[in-house]
């Protein structure tokens, strides 16, 4: 009489095996399950850091409506591709950060005035305003990305003491003074003008640390773009921001290749990343700042 055949596979008997002699001996051995979620877990991305001081942001997509921005050779249109890219940062933070409030100042095609767009930031009570923007020149050479903040001039409460003003009527104290006792009681107004002031301050120091975070952070995405540094300028839409606030601009779509791939997908999403890793770098930035 023939005995009957076993229908195993070498490797299932193998494990067959194992487990009857390693069962006898009290030791697991790992099932199928646990060894593809192994691998699952060694495949996950790691985890984004929680963000624990920024609640909202707001992104600011440049131009819109009639108000085209610059325009590429091969026809983009700098309102279309910050638009795009304002969406992929949206849906990357959304993906990532589920309970981080994004906002955009523009969702369509339509024209915001600068105040508009300011007033948003406030009125959301933004942690931080990112506008974004694409660059031309007549110099068709001209190409790479620069991050800007405000330039403070003498006129606009916006840096550290020593530059600018510090409020209507505010008069430095005579350090005996204050030691010996306050020896001027500021009125409401007064007050409430060198509080602005002193949020202003504190918001251009902060737009500082986010334009260097940006530039580092776009480097790093995207290592093909040349780097035009960090720079200062007195752009509308930063002016009279009270939260820390950038312009980017992306490239050059007057640059032929440059434009090309300012264009793409793969580009929007490698900025979208940069700017998402910023705000995680601006969240420890202010967890350190309140220590």
């Amino acid at each position: 009489m023939k005995e009957p055949r076993h229908n195993l596979r070498p490797a299932a008997l193998a494990t067959l095996m194992m487990a009857l002699i390693f069962g006898s001996a009290g030791i697991d051995l790992p099932t199928d399950s646990h060894l593809l979620g192994a691998r699952v877990q060694a495949q996950r991305q790691p985890q984004r850091p929680e963000l624990r001081t920024i609640r909202t942001v707001v992104i600011d997509p440049g131009h819109g409506g009639n108000n085209n921005g610059t325009r590429g050779a091969t026809g983009s249109q700098e309102k279309d591709l910050t638009l795009a890219v304002a969406y992929a940062v949206r849906d990357e933070l959304r993906r990532e950060h589920p309970n981080l409030k994004v906002i955009l100042t523009r969702n369509i095609d339509v024209d915001l005035s600068l105040p508009q767009r300011i007033h948003t930031a406030h009125a959301a009570e933004a942690d931080l305003f990112l506008s974004l923007h694409m660059n031309a020149s007549t110099n068709l050479t001209a190409n790479g990305l620069e991050v800007f903040y405000l330039r403070a001039d003498k006129s606009m409460p916006l840096v550290s003491p020593g530059e600018g003003t510090w409020g209507r009527g505010y008069v430095e104290p005579d350090p005996e003074a204050v030691a010996a006792g306050p020896s001027h009681q500021p009125d409401e107004r007064e007050l409430a003008s060198i509080l602005a002031d002193l949020t202003l301050t504190r918001a251009h120091q902060d737009s500082a640390v986010l334009a260097r975070t940006l530039l580092d952070e776009l480097k790093r995405s995207c290592p093909r773009c040349r780097s035009r540094g960090v720079r200062q300028d007195n752009f509308g839409v930063l002016r009279g921001c009270r939260v820390p606030a950038v312009v980017v601009e992306f490239g050059f779509l007057s640059h032929n290749r440059e434009e090309k791939y300012l264009v793409t997908r793969e580009a929007h999403m490698r900025f979208a990343r940069a700017i998402m890793r910023t705000i995680e770098r601006m969240d420890y930035h202010f967890v350190q700042s309140e220590r």
